[in-house]
C-alpha cells in the first residue's frame, strides 16, 4: 500500500517529500523486489536526486533479470528514459524510451504511447 501510496503522489507530484518517505520505508521492508526499487527511483528522480534515481533504476533491473523474469515491464524502461534524460544522457534515454515502447505498447494507454512519443523525438539523435 505504501509503495503505491508513493507512486501515485510522485507522478501526480504531490508530496513528492511524503512520497520518498514511505518509498524509503518500503525498501527497509523489501529491498530486493524490483517493483519496489521502480518506485523508489521514480520518486527519487521527483525529488531531484537524479544520480541515486539512475543507480537505483540499473539495480531495479539488474534485479529483474536475476530473479528470472521474462519480461521488464515497460514502464521501468521509461523511467528509466526519463532519469537518463534528465541527467542528459540522451542516447541512453533514447534507448530506453524506445525498448519502454517495444515492452508496453500493447498495454500503455495512448496518453503514455503519446507520452513517451513525445520524449522520444526530444532525444532523438
Amino acid at each position: 500500500v505504501l509503495n503505491n501510496l508513493a507512486y501515485v503522489l510522485a507522478e501526480s507530484n504531490q508530496k513528492v517529500s511524503d512520497a520518498l518517505e514511505y518509498s524509503m520505508r518500503v525498501q527497509k521492508m523489501k529491498p530486493n523486489d524490483p517493483d519496489f526499487l521502480d518506485t523508489y527511483a521514480y520518486v527519487l528522480l521527483k525529488n531531484g536526486k537524479d544520480t541515486e534515481a539512475e543507480k537505483t533504476i540499473d539495480e531495479a533491473i539488474r534485479q529483474y533479470t536475476e530473479q528470472g523474469h521474462t519480461e521488464i515491464p515497460g514502464e521501468v524502461y521509461e523511467h528509466k528514459g526519463m532519469i537518463k534524460e534528465k541527467l542528459d544522457k540522451k542516447e541512453e534515454a533514447y534507448t530506453a524510451y524506445e525498448r519502454a515502447m517495444k515492452l508496453g505498447s500493447q498495454y500503455f494507454t495512448q496518453k503514455t504511447i503519446d507520452r513517451i512519443n513525445q520524449a522520444i523525438e526530444r532525444v532523438s539523435p
